[in-house]
């Protein structure tokens, strides 16, 4: 196992990636990866909520099934929302297709939320479960708009309890994955490039070990990383 994580480093520094990430697949392998140079760093928040005994129909927001054939539409809005946040996994049309495909074979499903106008406002990847609906990715464009699709998709599924995973909410945070940077160099000139006024020079960061410098450079003390749709 060791030699194939090297052999991967090796793989992934030829061709340039400056950053690797993975999930553990159990508790206990968290401490294998730290021996290797991985550190904790993207964390999540698991939210619940129930349907409101009295509920106001959502005005204009309609709910529909995302498939390959609307990707032209739909992967433009799903990619700009997660670029909106601070940090966070990215993913390509590719990575979008299938994971509209394996949530639907896995009994899943994605849906999108529309305006009066047919503009998308939300999205998010679900699958229905015994007693409530889990979201395992949820975007949206405002805090009424992720009510109504709340409320939709448990009317949906004729479900009275929701939960979804969301980017870290302190206190309420859960480890989710590591990561460990490839290249110190270029990711540390990026990070002072971004960061000109913070207290910090590349001498400073060079006397880091590698999983300090990977927590200080995604920002981990204020729990900012997140993987976004990761199929774990």
């Amino acid at each position: 196992m060791g030699e194939l994580l090297e052999e991967a480093f090796r793989v992934m520094r030829k061709r340039n990636f400056d950053l690797t990430a993975l999930i553990p697949a159990n508790p206990s392998l968290f401490e294998y990866y730290r021996r290797h140079g991985y550190t904790e760093v993207f964390d999540y928040t698991l939210v619940e909520e129930e349907l409101p005994e009295v509920f106001t129909p959502s005005e204009g927001i309609k709910l529909s099934i995302v498939d390959e054939d609307s990707v032209e539409v739909t992967y433009p809005y799903f990619n700009r929302k997660l670029k909106e946040r601070t940090c966070c996994i990215l993913h390509s049309k590719e990575d979008f297709i299938t994971s509209i495909i394996e949530f639907r074979q896995d009994d899943g499903e994605t849906v999108q939320a529309t305006n009066k106008e047919g503009k998308i406002v939300g999205m998010a990847f679900l699958y229905p479960s015994i007693d409530h609906v889990y979201i395992k990715e949820f975007i949206y464009d405002s805090e009424q708009i992720r009510e109504a699709m709340l409320q939709e998709i448990m009317l949906r599924h004729r479900m009275k309890k929701v939960q979804y995973i969301a980017p870290s909410q302190l206190p309420e945070t859960h480890r989710m994955g590591m990561g460990m940077i490839l290249n110190r160099e270029r990711s540390s000139q990026l990070w002072l490039a971004k960061n000109p006024k913070f207290p910090m020079t590349q001498e400073g960061l060079d006397k880091m070990d590698i999983q300090t410098l990977t927590r200080h450079l995604l920002n981990y003390t204020e729990k900012l990383p997140y993987m976004s749709l990761m199929h774990d």
